[in-house]
């Protein structure tokens, strides 16, 4: 049985860590922007001192190091609170994933220090910041499902595939982002929508393949995007279903206007820094999408197997 009271203060806390993990991926943006990534060469000390030197580049490392330590906190912290509120089982396995993930990206970012920034796993290590932020948005907006939840539009359709579709693309096109970032194929292609002047650059290298993909992707899963929120504007024209989709179609907008923009303009540190904000904001509206359909989802069986029952 869940506990009410437990279950708000749980969800409190999920929503401060998943603004904390969205704050950590906006600073490690700035870290990658600025060309901070080595202000500490080492880790967990900077320069073998517990705290930064006095230089611009150290502090700004220092401070996602901090960050991270926070969001760290902050995600046990609502993880502890989930477990008490006896939650039902899909928000439990979520929950375990928590610190699992955290381990993980905290080891990651270790070795990333230690190894001087190799490009895969520099990849590696935004993807699991986003897997953390996607983590705590959905336990900051999945609510165990009620019969008295279900509006009369959504007893005949399952609004979970349109948002596991938009979830999917979302999350293959930040992870090929990631790469073109480790990599540094962001200033593969100059210009937009032609890539170097040209409409097939020669030569085609590696980063201006995975430059050329990240465009495409970008295209097809904001075509795909639009195509979910018309869909949830069907099933619940003023209801979360829809403004999650409206946001999350109004966020990969603008993301890829920041990114035409930025290959336009050689994309300096500025766009840099926001094109990461943009991403990671777009990852979490469709996570908050997708949270919301499974809910909606839910309480649709819970309708149908009442209504066999009675």
């Amino acid at each position: 049985m869940i506990d009410p009271v437990g279950a708000g203060r749980a969800h409190n806390a999920a929503v401060l860590a998943a603004i904390a993990a969205y704050l950590l991926i906006v600073v490690g943006g700035l870290v990658r922007a600025s060309g901070s990534g080595l202000g500490c060469p080492d880790w967990p000390l900077c320069h073998g001192q517990p705290f930064p030197a006095a230089d611009l580049a150290s502090t700004i490392e220092y401070s996602h190091r901090l960050a991270a330590g926070i969001t760290t906190i902050l995600a046990l912290i609502a993880s502890s609170l989930i477990l008490r509120s006896q939650p039902p089982r899909l928000s439990r396995l979520v929950t375990v994933a928590i610190p699992v993930v955290l381990l993980a990206q905290i080891l990651l970012g270790a070795f990333t220090v230690a190894l001087a920034l190799p490009a895969p796993i520099v990849a590696a290590h935004l993807t699991l910041a986003l897997i953390l932020l996607g983590l705590l948005v959905f336990q900051a907006v999945y609510i165990p499902p009620m019969v008295g939840q279900v509006l009369p539009s959504l007893l005949l359709r399952d609004p979970r595939s349109a948002a596991i579709g938009a979830l999917s693309g979302v999350f293959l096109l930040e992870i090929v982002g990631a790469l073109v970032r480790g990599s540094g194929a962001s200033l593969a292609c100059i210009g937009f929508p032609l890539c170097n002047s040209q409409v097939w650059p020669d030569p085609l290298t590696h980063v201006v393949g995975i430059q050329l993909l990240h465009r495409l992707l970008a295209l097809l899963v904001t075509i795909h995007v639009a195509m979910a929120f018309r869909r949830a504007r069907a099933l619940d024209p003023s209801g979360p279903l829809s403004r999650w989709s409206a946001a999350a179609l109004a966020l990969i907008l603008i993301q890829s206007s920041v990114g035409a923009m930025g290959a336009s303009v050689g994309f300096p540190p500025s766009l840099q820094l926001l094109h990461v904000a943009g991403a990671a904001a777009v990852w979490a509206a469709a996570v908050g999408f997708f949270a919301t359909s499974l809910t909606m989802s839910q309480s649709l069986r819970l309708a149908a197997a009442k209504a066999v029952a009675a």
